[in-house]
């Protein structure tokens, strides 16, 4: 029913809460595609000694591809009906997949669902309605409503946590471009999926507690502002014709 992708550079110390979380799972149709962007940690060898699972596959990329170029090649390996991004510096409840895929499949306008992702030091107040972002591909906190479900339509769905139909990505041309390495790629998806005029929706009984930061503690600060600003504005300037451009530049 469901691939979970996975990617990992260095994330040894992520890897057993993330992926117990998983095993143990109230819904169990789905397998987890791990992919390891050339950790230097250890963590291939503690998966494969930790975990003997045949729910679980381990890819080993030669390169470090980032989110997008990590998430790029789990992708084709998945064999489900949904494809799932999970960060590997997560913990998911026990429903958390359940509840996705329900929320996913309630609406066949649907084209994205997110988790209620809750990530530490993050005040509890900015959970109660969803964010957005800005032409320029900026936050903006407490935008779209959530009703007493849990449930809401978005604009920017979290790439911590979302399930799209396998289908869907194929007719998309996959996920993302691996030129993004990090950050603002799951806008671009999110552009993709809402040009096309389906929905992208919230769902807050799906929950994922997040560490936040994992994938990028060890990277120097100036290369994760170059990606930032550098997505943001390749969002801008990619979905976007030149003239709106033109007149928006003012």
């Amino acid at each position: 029913k469901a691939s979970i992708i996975i990617v990992n550079f260095n994330g040894k110390i992520f890897l057993k809460d993330c992926i117990n979380s998983l095993l143990f799972q109230s819904f169990q149709d789905f397998e987890i595609v791990i992919v390891d962007n050339n950790s230097s940690d250890g963590s291939v060898e503690y998966l494969k000694e930790n975990f003997d699972s045949d729910k679980i596959r381990i890819i080993e990329s030669e390169i470090n591809s980032g989110f997008a170029g990590g998430n790029n090649l789990g992708y084709k390996y998945c064999k489900g009906e949904f494809v799932v991004l999970l960060n590997n510096d997560t913990k998911v409840e026990k429903d958390w997949l359940k509840f996705l895929i329900e929320c996913i499949e309630s609406d066949k306008s649907v084209g994205i669902a997110q988790s209620l992702v809750i990530t530490e030091g993050i005040p509890l107040k900015y959970y109660k309605m969803n964010g957005t972002i800005n032409l320029l591909g900026h936050n903006v906190m407490e935008v779209f409503e959530i009703d007493e479900t849990g449930y809401g339509e978005i604009f920017q769905a979290n790439g911590c946590s979302l399930i799209i139909r396998n289908q869907l990505s194929d007719e998309l041309a996959g996920l993302f471009l691996n030129e993004y390495f990090a950050y603002s790629e799951d806008s671009f998806l999110c552009f993709k999926v809402k040009f096309r005029g389906l929905k992208i929706v919230h769902t807050s009984e799906s929950i994922v507690h997040h560490k936040g930061g994992g994938a990028s503690d060890k990277k120097k600060p100036s290369l994760l502002y170059f990606y930032q600003e550098r997505n943001r504005l390749l969002n801008f300037i990619l979905f976007f014709p030149g003239m709106f451009i033109l007149k928006y530049i003012p």
